[in-house]
């Protein structure tokens, strides 16, 4: 049957089932062909349901319109390429609706426009066209383009115009995903052109549970060749090159099962861990191909070894919060300590003690500050073989200290600072004592950290007062 046939009779319903036809034109674009093979398929689609003399889609790019497909009944010239990169403005201005409206164009006939619009009307009649419609293509609030149809019956405008409205929606979302494709195509492109700069550089196929490598180790490539999906390749990498410090937390971040939802509507997460060969690196997923709901399909996964730069910041970091003379940590991290469990629960096997060191300022005055800085450093040294394997220790002042450890035998933990205490002798100072006070969580449960600083605060002022009443001198002094 050829064109002239259908159009003079064998087509005789005027109102046709849109649902079905929608549907028909749904799963030509969800098939797995190719974009173009899809949207010339649906274009032939139409032509058997409306028998027009052309059917066309207008694709917009940045501020301009072409006619990218085109389907042409018998004998009728193309008009693809007489449409490329028009001003949009310049088209939009041609019609009254098209700008300001999501609605159809629809003239069911050009000899209306003979009078008002002339020129329009001359360049319709050229192309020998009766009637035409153009219908927008909106992907959320972005127009795409149009899909337009010349000639076809004019009785029938008003069905063709619902049944272009209802399949508007969906050949917007698929050019929308062309489209996105294309960016993450780019994406894809520079990413292995920046490939050197990358420790490792891997596509994933969350589909088909597939990795193919473009940039690796040979740290990584035995596990690799072992031919296994992509889930258990990453599961056994990261399962053998993680310490167990960050082997939970990478294995969660891999996890290509959790993977599409994670990133969906993302262009990229990433997460820094520390590797047993590598040191600190940044592992990053960057989104290659979306659904049309923006879910990833395939993903680039790449690190980037920043070792050196971790360990310059974390050096800059332990010079902010650590004492320079004894290697402590310093008032302000104390301070960040006590505001945190200002916030949060203390712990049962929690202990708070405060430490002053006895006499510091008589050994200044009468032996030197250097070996002022040793008994300072001496007390240091105490404290942190006694205390620091349960917990951490500040000095908080010039002879001031604290210590949080959790412990549920503080007696033991004492004996041992006493006996490292009386038994020190630096090469300046001979001997030292410190005074000091223990408050314990166990035993005083209703107690705030700043009740509890305070507490240990007066016991070791206590135990400073008696020290000097006891040698006979005044502490301001001596």
């Amino acid at each position: 049957m050829n064109q002239l046939d259908r159009q003079n009779g064998n087509h005789q319903k005027s109102k046709w089932n849109i649902e079905e036809i929608t549907i028909r034109i749904a799963r030509i674009l969800s098939s797995r062909n190719s974009f173009e093979r899809s949207i010339n398929d649906i274009l032939e689609e139409l032509s058997e349901i409306i028998f027009p003399s052309r059917i066309y889609i207008l694709e917009i790019e940045k501020n301009s319109i072409s006619n990218t497909f085109e389907w042409c009944a018998p004998g009728i010239e193309p008009e693809i390429d007489n449409l490329k990169d028009v001003d949009l403005e310049e088209y939009s201005s041609i019609w009254d609706t098209c700008k300001d409206h999501k609605k159809s164009i629809l003239l069911k006939n050009i000899e209306l426009y003979k009078k008002d619009k002339p020129e329009i009307y001359e360049i319709l009649r050229q192309q020998n066209t009766k009637n035409f419609i153009e219908t927008p293509l909106y992907y959320n609030d972005t127009l795409l383009g149009f899909i337009g149809a010349n000639n076809f019956k004019e009785e029938e405008s008003e069905d063709v115009k619902e049944l272009f409205e209802s399949v508007a929606y969906f050949l917007a979302s698929r050019i929308e995903l062309r489209n996105s494709r294309r960016v993450g195509n780019e994406q894809f492109y520079i990413l292995k052109s920046l490939a050197d700069a990358y420790f490792s550089m891997s596509l994933i196929n969350l589909e088909d549970d597939t990795v193919e490598q473009f940039k690796t180790n040979e740290l990584l490539t035995p596990f690799f060749d072992k031919g296994n999906g992509a889930v258990e390749t990453m599961k056994d990498i990261m399962t053998n090159v993680i310490g167990d410090d960050y082997r939970k937390r990478v294995l969660k971040f891999t996890d290509l099962s959790t993977l599409p939802k994670r990133l969906k509507q993302k262009k990229m997460i990433s997460a820094q861990f520390k590797g047993i060969y590598t040191g600190w690196f940044i592992a990053s997923f960057i989104s290659i191909d979306v659904k049309m709901d923006g879910t990833p399909t395939r993903v680039m996964f790449t690190t980037l070894v920043n070792d050196e730069q971790k360990r310059e910041e974390e050096s800059l970091r332990f010079q902010t919060i650590t004492d320079e003379l004894t290697g402590l940590y310093n008032r302000r991290e104390y301070e960040n300590k006590l505001d945190f469990y200002r916030h949060h629960p203390i712990e049962e096997d929690f202990v708070f003690l405060s430490f002053d060191v006895n006499r510091l300022k008589f050994v200044n005055d009468n032996l030197g500050h250097a070996a002022g800085d040793e008994l300072i450093c001496g007390a240091a040294s105490c404290m942190e073989k006694a205390f620091s394997q349960y917990g951490t220790i500040y000095r908080t002042g010039g002879d001031e200290f604290a210590a949080i450890i959790y412990t549920k035998n503080l007696d033991a933990i004492e004996k041992q600072y006493h006996k490292l205490v009386k038994e020190w002798s630096g090469k300046l100072v001979k001997e030292m004592t410190i005074s000091y006070g223990a408050i314990s969580r166990s035993e005083h449960p209703y107690m705030s950290i700043d009740e509890i600083v305070r507490a240990a605060d007066k016991l070791m002022y206590d135990w400073k007062k008696k020290f000097y009443e006891e040698k006979g001198c005044d502490r301001r002094i001596n």
